[in-house]
């Protein structure tokens, strides 16, 4: 009885690992690693109000999904309708609901463009040069390839 209980944990476990689960992949120039949650933040500082952005975005896998926006002041490229949700003091929250393949997203020290987890924040713009693209697309995979290739924030 011991030997099957052994054998189901570890045909257990084997199969966590292996099992195909939603992930993102982040693409940064020649290298690139997976986020430790299906769920992340990109979080910059808009170019002429000099304030606060935050997207909340969730990978199926397949594709990413803006569900929300939150901004500390309304200028260039306030979304100009939608239905208000509450948000952390100080911003104003946006529902959304934008379906999208991927993302390039350019980052510099300007802009201070970091991704957010709840686990982490990864301030990208302090690690790689000015102006850089960041490639952001939807994987699925098995845990352990998530795992292996992790991002070290």
């Amino acid at each position: 009885m011991k030997k099957l209980i052994r054998l189901l944990t570890a045909g257990a476990l084997l199969l966590a690992l292996v099992w195909p689960r939603a992930a993102v992949r982040i693409g940064l120039s020649e290298s690139s690693c997976y986020l430790p949650a299906e769920r992340f933040v990109l979080q910059w500082r808009h170019s002429v109000e000099h304030q606060l952005w935050r997207e909340y975005y969730r990978s199926d896998g397949q594709s990413l999904h803006l569900e929300r926006t939150e901004m500390q002041t309304f200028g260039a490229g306030t979304p100009a309708g939608g239905q208000t949700v509450s948000a952390e003091k100080g911003f104003v929250g946006f529902k959304s609901s934008v379906r999208l393949p991927e993302l390039n997203w350019v980052v510099s020290r300007n802009m201070q463009g970091e991704i957010r987890t709840l686990q982490s924040a990864w301030p990208l713009y302090a690690q790689v040069p000015d102006y850089s693209t960041i490639h952001i697309t939807p994987a699925y995979l098995a845990q352990m390839v998530v795992w292996l290739g992790a991002c070290d924030d």
